[in-house]
């Protein structure tokens, strides 16, 4: 049949309140209370510190219902990361992912903050990727977004607005001796139209 369930009395839970106030470490208490280490931890986990007093004993701690513990998915943050990096605010992105705020800062802290960062890599190799295979307009939009692309010398300021032949050499002669010799001769005041 087994021997008996152990039941702990007062004196034993006593005995053992004394020892963890003088310091005794546990696996000396249970060699001192004559049981196995488990068993103490077991039965006398109020008086070592282990459990709240308030679930010894009672059916509180079981009859509980256990709340979802949320995991979130790898879909979940492959779209928070996209939403970080289109810049979107934190309660649209948890509203999209069906969270909480609190939820989206707790588990999806790190593609909050870095979401951004690597969207904008991810579509830069992109960029690179499609024009060293020959996409002019991706080369040319990859060179821009680094700030290592000019405009081009044919294309006209947006202010100026479209202009004639005439009107562009007049507007050229106005500063053609910028970096040329002429530059320290010619002073700004004396330039003629």
């Amino acid at each position: 049949m087994g021997r008996p369930a152990f039941k702990p009395t007062d004196e034993q839970r006593a005995k053992v309140a004394r020892l963890i106030k003088g310091k005794v470490p546990i696996e000396e208490i249970a060699r001192r209370m004559e049981l196995a280490e488990k068993t103490l931890r077991k039965y006398f986990g109020a008086e070592l510190g282990l459990i709240p007093v308030e679930t010894v004993n009672t059916g509180l701690a079981m009859a509980r219902p256990r709340t979802e513990v949320f995991r979130p998915s790898d879909e979940q943050r492959e779209m928070a990361m996209i939403l970080a990096g289109a810049r979107l605010s934190h309660p649209e992105i948890a509203r999209k992912l069906g969270i909480t705020e609190e939820c989206l800062r707790e588990h999806f802290g790190d593609e909050l903050e870095k979401g951004p960062i690597k969207c904008k890599a991810d579509i830069l190799a992109a960029m690179f990727y499609s024009g060293k295979g020959g996409n002019v307009a991706a080369a040319k939009v990859f060179l821009l977004f680094n700030g290592q692309g000019d405009p081009g010398p044919d294309q006209q300021p947006a202010k100026v607005g479209l202009q004639g032949k005439k009107v562009q050499a007049a507007i050229a002669a106005q500063t053609a001796e910028a970096g040329t010799s002429w530059e320290d001769v010619v002073p700004p005041s004396g330039r003629p139209n």
